[in-house]
This record gives C-alpha cells, sequence and structure tokens, in this order.
C-alpha cells in the first residue's frame, strides 16, 4: 500500500506541473495585447458630426489619461465616428469609466467675489492657465480632513500666477473643473512659489483631477454610449446598443485579468505541500481523502479559471 501510495503522489506531483505549465502557456511575458473588455465613448452633441481631426485629438488626449491612471494596458482608437477604448484588465472598468465620462477641462479663473461650491462657472470665464503650464501634480492627505492636491506650474505658469495674484488681492482665485467650481480660495498675498492647492473631497477625486491636469482636456464632451466583453463583438462591425455588463461578465473579464502563470504557481505548490503532508502518514485514510478532495477542487477551479 506504502509503494502504491507513493507512486501516486509522484503521479499527481507530475499531473500537477504538466497542469501549471499549460496553464502559464496560456498567458506569459511578450504576448500581444489581448483586450478583455471594450468600452466606446462619443460626443454628446449628437446634431454634429466631429471631425476626423477632433477624433485624433480626443483619442491622443485619451490614451495619455488612460494608461497614466489604469493599471493594465490600453488601446484608444477611433472607430465609425466614436473612441473605442480596449481595456486588458478587467479591474480598470470603473476607474476606465470615470476618466471617460469627463471632458476634464480645468479651469483658472479671477472673480471679484467668492463662488460657492459646486456653482456654475460664468460663461465669460476665461482660464488663466492653459495644460502645459502645469509641470506636474501631486496629491496628499489634508492637514485636517480631505486631500489637497498640490500643483506646481511651469516657469512661464508661475510667472503668470504671479503677474495675476499681484493684481488681484483679496479676489478669488476659482478653480473649475468642467464648468462646476472645485474650490475658490481668496488670494491674501502674491503667490511667488509657482504652486497651486487644491483641496478636494476623496483622494479619488484629487487623482482624477490631478490626470486632467496632466494631460489636457478632450475637445468635446463624452458620453459613454456601449461596454461590453471584448469577446462579443469582432472589431468593425457595427456598434451595440449602451448597456451595462452583467455580474458574470464583470467576473469573466477579472478573471481573465490575473495572470495564469501566477495562478498555476499557487494551486503547483498548494498540491505539491499537500502531497508531501499525506505521505508522512500513509495509513490515515481520512486525511488521504481530505487531500484527495482538495487536489480535485483545486484542478476543478483551475480548469474553470480556463473556461470561463
Amino acid at each position: 500500500m506504502t509503494e502504491l501510495w507513493a507512486a501516486g503522489g509522484r503521479s499527481l506531483r507530475l499531473l500537477c506541473v504538466v497542469g501549471g505549465v499549460s496553464v502559464a502557456g496560456c498567458r506569459h511575458h511578450g504576448a500581444p495585447f489581448q483586450p478583455v473588455l471594450t468600452l466606446t465613448i462619443a460626443p454628446s452633441d449628437t446634431t454634429q458630426t466631429s471631425p476626423g481631426s477632433e477624433l485624433d485629438s480626443a483619442r491622443d488626449v485619451l490614451q495619455r489619461r488612460l494608461s497614466g491612471a489604469l493599471r493594465g494596458d490600453v488601446a484608444v482608437v477611433v472607430e465609425a465616428g466614436a473612441l473605442r477604448v480596449d481595456l486588458a484588465d478587467g479591474r480598470d472598468l470603473e476607474t476606465a469609466k470615470r476618466l471617460m465620462n469627463h471632458r476634464g477641462a480645468v479651469a483658472f479663473f479671477d472673480s471679484p467675489v467668492p463662488l460657492a461650491i459646486g456653482a456654475r462657472t460664468p460663461p465669460e470665464a476665461k482660464s488663466l492657465f492653459a495644460s502645459d503650464d502645469f509641470a506636474k501634480a501631486r496629491v496628499a492627505a489634508g492637514a485636517l480632513q480631505g486631500w489637497v492636491l498640490e500643483a506646481t506650474l511651469t516657469p512661464e505658469g508661475a510667472a503668470k500666477l504671479e503677474q495675476y495674484s499681484a493684481a488681484h488681492i483679496d479676489h478669488a482665485l476659482v478653480i473649475a473643473l468642467d464648468g462646476a467650481v472645485l474650490d475658490a480660495p481668496i488670494v491674501r498675498s502674491v503667490l511667488s512659489g509657482g504652486k497651486v492647492q487644491i483641496d478636494v473631497s476623496s483622494e479619488e477625486s484629487a487623482r482624477d483631477l490631478a490626470t486632467y491636469l496632466k494631460t489636457g482636456p478632450l475637445p468635446f464632451t463624452p458620453v459613454l454610449t456601449a461596454e461590453r466583453l471584448a469577446s462579443v463583438q469582432e472589431p468593425g462591425a457595427p456598434q451595440a446598443p449602451a448597456f451595462q455588463l452583467t455580474l458574470r461578465e464583470r467576473l469573466h473579464a477579472i478573471a481573465h485579468s490575473v495572470p495564469y502563470d501566477a495562478a498555476a504557481i499557487v494551486v503547483a505548490v498548494v498540491v505539491i505541500v499537500l502531497v508531501f503532508r499525506s505521505r508522512r502518514d500513509p495509513q490515515s485514510r481520512r486525511k488521504r481523502n481530505q487531500m484527495l478532495g482538495a487536489v480535485a477542487v483545486l484542478f476543478l477551479v483551475q480548469l474553470l479559471w480556463l473556461t470561463l
């Protein structure tokens, strides 16, 4: 019986290694970009057709925006008068949707009177700075509560800030996103440090704002028109109507975003440990049954991972 059990243990270890290698082969370094989710956005104004140059500009902005904020690879292409966004990591879905649904136009303008947070900006307001006036942006926790975005301006941007503040003491420097006021600090002295601090309620909002500052705004106000699994529609096919992904589809995207090679290694190590531990007491039927049950469950999970 002991020899039979030892032979069974060797067979299980061989099966584990073969299974691990096969699963690791499904995803390896240098593999071509394989999207798991596809999102589509288009200009919200459907009465006018956006020119190709505007869509190309939007594609470049959105590619920079998402590449710097998502954990997985992303590809943005112009398709049928809209922008198609392919995501390689299903865990990026909510972040991508949030960043895609905003034009991302951050404006700084003067107001002789304070404006309430959330108020709409006056139509005649013109931003004092452009996107290229900002060198970097850093997010940090606030001293008492909330979060702070500290934006560092370029030398040219710092000169603009100093000139503005010198001429507008006791005015409000209003900071707005897509026409809504985020903050409106009062200028009390000349701002010569080349830095602007913006109070934001959440870390997520602060990081999104930093992304918009770094990458600039889209040339139009976007609207999400479709979200789907990449496998359900061939490239170039007519666009499906907008819908929300089901729970199963979200799980599918997340499962196929986790590196298969890492999953295979974990499963292989667990199975080998179970085999060796059980061999210490080969006469125990209960331990053998527990080990075999665990092996069966692990390989079932591995199989479902590949076929989900």
